[in-house]
């Protein structure tokens, strides 16, 4: 090179470059060149730099260093960009051409700094990427741009020059018309290379026995030469065997190189057609390197280029039977933003990605890899894939996916962080680049049976059939109107679609029934018009509030399923792509408003998952890769709480610390799951997807076996009847647990004589629940009678049981541990609702307004308005800690509630006994501090006004119920009792609703006393008059 950068003519420098036959030259890989880098280490990547350096106007750069929009104009087309997802950072020497020319007997290092050359302008372009597809690794002899093709040889002939790398003569004469006249005359600056050591292809070795001199040359000056690292002196050992893939095929052309542990070359050879190979090598310790050679691999089931390197001590001849590890199927879905294949699509990932280690031969070292999965472009097929392959590796990322409109336009999108290990697919959407979902597995094509198969399926002759057969005929008829989409009828801007979902589940249901019990088409043909397709043209299905989302999705997932055959393709196809667009898409891309919702927990992480599950089963074969992403998606999320983990928060261990309606809002959505994977048990795919992923029912059916009543008790949320968590549904389905009997039977009948069908801003119908019906159908239900008298706790053992009943004849009580920072808990650690049949007893108002937004102290989230205890305040609050928790057991066929943090600094254990006719709840509690006294206060509320409770003078209260019965209450000796009605009062406050509604018709009892070291307290509730 010269000692400075002089101006020089394009002519020149053409005279200057050496000449050579690069037709032998073999052993090409693009991970001898290395990644992109950081060189300055400012965070921004060389591609980055490119992109910061040629925008025509200030790039606007995100996340560190990742460029979003700017000005480009790519000189290869003169195409202007305004995001860089079209343009490729092109190398304008290619790789291959830069390695036949001289670059393969470089230093890695040096390789690597001639890919990221920023220090001359013209070593790195950003081109428009097809473009830079279609020349390449052509050199001007093959493949000139359209526009400037003057600069370009002149540019060309610059970085050879500057990186001292030869031209074969067909590509100096294409050089020399082009550089012809005027444009020959053209001056260039060439920068020098600052210290870099370029290492030329030693000359051939002289015969004679003296040792072998450089060659030199007269042309330009040239890089130093020098030679490899010296030749060990010892004897030359045989290197010999064969190169096989995992499954035992030949590795033809590949290359098999022996280097000394710093890298330089000691010897190299090419295996033959039967992958077997030869080489004489120095002995000592060595490096063993196996390469792909020149060939692109995909064609062998093998990443296009890779390169495995292993440390051997070679003292001998040695035979090595190297074998690669697995390489596995990476298949690369390329679909528009509504899920169609987009045929056609390049994929490429052309990046040096290191892979796990692996053994090359049996009982050998560990060897390391690099690969490139796709250094040369996949096209995608007319099903919109294609396939690569990945040996195991952390991430073999960045893959690219581009595809050209039919209007011309070029989309582009990257996958980040993508990790192998295993067979896989990945989708990618080159209209919307900020979409990387994550790996899936592959679904395939085939009918899916969602929830029931409604052609064979004999629902079975019950008291809901005539009013299920009737109300659908009143949905065909338009008696019953359609579900409408209205965003203003609901008070709450992020829940006004709630309710319509809710509708259209509910129609789904009673449609699906009558087909299935009459197989008139009349009422699949309305369910895919009233249901599907008139969902699928609402402007949104409020994607502001994720459970809007899933209740629609799920609605029109089923009616889809059941009835989308009786649609016009158009009419499917609108419907799939509001599943995909409105479900899936935004719970699994990156930048979707629902992905938190994957990493959520409780009723809203089992519902929304439900929701894309179900949308991506749905439309299986209509967007097939975006269906193994929704349910990969939806299933791995549920996955997380599939095992009761102790702390209460899967319905696998029974009812979790959300609270009884929202543990049957999960269980009615994995309902329509397990219902699916029974129905599909012959189809693998599906079954994979939906085994081991869902949580076990057994746990819940057994408490609603043993506690469970029509109106459960209302611990949180005041509601003693849940109409829009379909809770026969998930009766149904408990039924075909081990541990449900005949009571799960007997509530799922009393509840669908209730249950309602309420279509917004139109009107309520009392109807029973129909995909309750379909599944309880297919259900071979068990009749066992529960124990009359009984005690149980629910949950995993003692630490992790949050919930108790105990139950003697028609009496029954409830007590809570749950913790008070739970979900929907309310700070109630301790409560306990007490019911005689039907009627409450001792009631709960709980918390049902989530929208509360007050400076006050907020009355149903106070241990005062609670069956509970609390400790008072200097401000007349009485509460509990905010994280406390309490563990239940039972006891001698009672209930006992143990917990030590619920009121700071006392140990508090609270048993509840039942007879046939009372209950008694016992509080013991411990001040675990000397010295202190704090006022304690027993709470208490019963379901009827003051008017009706009577104070005869004893000490007891006397009251009567709604249902004529009449109670005692006997207050602990040493107590202080007052009663009023439970509307909040100061320091209290409350919505209006509460003070209007229910306030009124409770009556708060409260006990207060002073604990100073330790307290026994027993408050008795019994039944005055004749047990009927």
């Amino acid at each position: 090179m010269p000692s400075s950068a002089a101006a020089v003519s394009g002519r020149a420098l053409l005279s200057r470059l050496p000449v050579a036959d690069e037709s032998s030259i073999t052993g090409f890989v693009a991970t001898a060149f290395g990644p992109w880098r950081d060189g300055d280490t400012d965070g921004c990547s060389t591609r980055a730099e490119v992109l910061l350096r040629e925008s025509r106007e200030p790039a606007e750069v995100r996340n560190g260093c990742r460029v979003v929009s700017g000005r480009w104009l790519s000189s290869y087309d003169g195409r202007r960009w305004v995001t860089p997802g079209g343009l490729r950072i092109d190398v304008l020497v290619p790789l291959r051409e830069a390695w036949q020319s001289g670059a393969g007997m470089w230093s890695a290092g040096t390789r690597n700094r001639f890919r990221n050359d920023l220090a001359y302008a013209w070593s790195l372009n950003a081109v428009t990427a097809s473009v830079a597809d279609s020349r390449g690794t052509r050199d001007p002899q093959g493949w000139l741009p359209a526009l400037q093709k003057c600069g370009y040889a002149l540019h060309w002939v610059s970085v050879k020059y500057r990186w001292g790398l030869a031209i074969d003569a067909r590509e100096k004469t294409a050089l020399r018309a082009v550089l012809s006249g005027r444009c020959g005359d053209r001056t260039v600056t060439v920068p020098r290379l600052g210290g870099v050591e370029l290492l030329r292809k030693p000359a051939p070795k002289p015969t004679s026995t003296t040792s072998p001199t450089p060659t030199t040359t007269t042309t330009s000056p040239t890089p130093t030469t020098t030679t490899a690292s010296p030749t060990p002196t010892t004897a030359a050992a045989v290197l010999s065997g064969s190169a096989r893939t995992a499954d035992g095929r030949a590795l033809a052309a590949a290359s098999v190189a022996v280097t000394d542990t710093s890298g330089a070359l000691l010897a190299q050879t090419t295996t033959d057609a039967a992958g077997a190979y030869r080489l004489v090598t120095p002995q000592g310790a060595l490096r063993l390197v196996i390469g792909s050679g020149s060939l692109n691999r995909q064609a062998d089931a093998l990443p296009g280029a890779f390169r495995w390197q292993v440390d051997v001590e070679i003292t001998g001849d040695r035979a090595l039977e190297i074998f690669l590890p697995r390489a596995h199927r990476l298949t690369v879905a390329a679909t528009s933003a509504a899920g169609r294949p987009l045929s056609s699509a390049k994929v490429l990932a052309d990046a040096d990605r290191p892979t796990v280690v692996a053994s090359l031969w049996s009982g050998g070292p560990a060897a390391t890899g690099t690969q490139q999965v796709a250094p040369i472009t996949a096209t995608t097929g007319a099903d919109g894939r294609a396939t690569v392959w990945a040996f195991s590796s952390a991430d073999v990322a960045p893959l690219y996916v581009e595809h050209t409109s039919p209007s011309g336009g070029v989309n582009r999108t990257t996958m980040p962080a993508l990790a192998i290990s295993a067979d896989q697919m990945v989708v990618a959407i080159p209209e919307r680049p900020g979409c990387t979902p994550r790996p899936a597995t592959d679904l395939g094509t085939g009918p899916v049976r969602l929830v029931s198969d409604l052609a064979t399926v004999a629902v079975r002759e019950s008291a809901s059939k005539a009013t299920l057969l009737r109300t659908a005929d009143d949905l065909v008829s338009g008696a019953i109107p359609t579900v409408a989409y209205n965003a203003t009828l609901s008070g709450d801007p992020l829940r006004y679609l709630y309710d319509e979902g809710v509708a259209l589940r509910r129609v789904t249901g009673i449609l699906a029934y009558a087909y299935a019990a009459t197989k008139k088409t009349v009422y699949l043909d309305t369910m895919a018009r009233k249901v599907a397709l008139n969902a699928a043209r609402w402007p949104d299905w409020n994607p502001g509030h994720p459970l809007d989302t899933a209740q629609v999705a799920t609605a029109v997932s089923l009616a889809y399923g059941w009835s989308g055959a009786r649609l016009s393709a158009d009419e499917r196809a609108a419907v799939a792509d509001s599943l995909v667009t409105r479900m899936v898409l935004p719970y699994s891309c990156d930048d979707g408003m629902l992905v938190a919702q994957r990493n959520a927990s409780g009723n809203q992480n089992t519902v929304i998952a439900t929701g894309a599950a179900l949308a991506g089963l749905a439309v299986r074969n209509d967007a097939t890769a975006w269906a193994s992403v929704g349910v990969g998606d939806g299933t791995g999320a549920l996955a997380r709480f599939r095992i009761d983990d102790g702390m209460g928060r899967s319905v696998a261990g029974g009812p979790t610390v959300e609270g009884f309606m929202y543990s049957t809002y999960e269980a009615a959505s994995l309902a329509l799951l397990h219902a699916t994977r029974w129905r599909n048990s012959g189809d693998p795919a599906v079954t994979a997807a939906l085994t081991d992923t869902l949580a076990d029912l057994d746990r819940l059916a057994a408490w609603n076996e043993r506690c469970g009543t029509v109106a459960d008790p209302d611990m949180e949320d005041a509601w003693d009847f849940y109409p829009w968590v379909d809770r026969p549904t998930a009766l149904a389905t408990m039924a075909a647990w081990p541990s449900a009997g005949g009571h799960v039977q007997d509530l799922l009948e009393a509840l669908q004589a209730r249950d309602t069908l309420t279509i917004p801003d139109r009107g309520s119908w009392t109807v029973p629940d129909g995909i309750a019906e379909l599944v309880i159908s297919a259900v071979s239900p068990r009749r066992t009678v529960p124990p009359i008298v009984d005690a149980y706790a629910s949950g995993s053992g003692a630490a992790g049981s949050f919930w108790g009943c105990a139950t003697n004849g028609s009496l029954q009580a409830v007590i809570s541990g749950a913790p008070n920072n739970a979900p929907h808990a309310h700070r109630d650690i301790g409560n306990i609702v007490v019911r005689h049949g039907a009627q409450e007893v001792l009631a709960d108002l709980g918390q049902r307004d989530y929208s509360y937004t007050g400076a006050s102290q907020v009355w149903r989230v106070n241990a005062k308005a609670h069956n509970t205890v609390g400790v008072g305040q200097t401000d007349g609050r009485v509460t509990q800690t905010d994280r406390g928790s309490g563990a239940v057991s039972t006891v001698d066929g009672g209930l006992l509630m143990v917990s030590s943090n619920a009121m700071n600094d006392i140990d508090w254990r609270r048993s509840v006994a039942v007879t046939s006719s009372s209950a008694s709840i016992r509080d013991q509690l411990g001040l675990r501090v000397a010295g202190v006294t704090k006022q304690m206060s027993l709470s208490f509320l019963v379901p009827t006004p003051p008017s009706r409770v009577v104070n005869p003078g004893d000490g007891r209260l006397r009251f009567d119920l709604a249902d004529g019965s009449t109670w005692e209450l006997t207050p602990p000796a040493g107590t202080t009792m007052t009663y009023r009605d439970a509307n909040p009062a100061s320091p209290y406050d409350d919505t209006a609703d509460f003070k209007a509604t229910i306030g009124p018709v409770h009556t708060l009892v409260t006990l207060t006393t002073i604990l100073s070291t330790a307290v026994d307290l027993t408050t008795t509730i019994r039944r005055m008059d004749p047990v009927s």
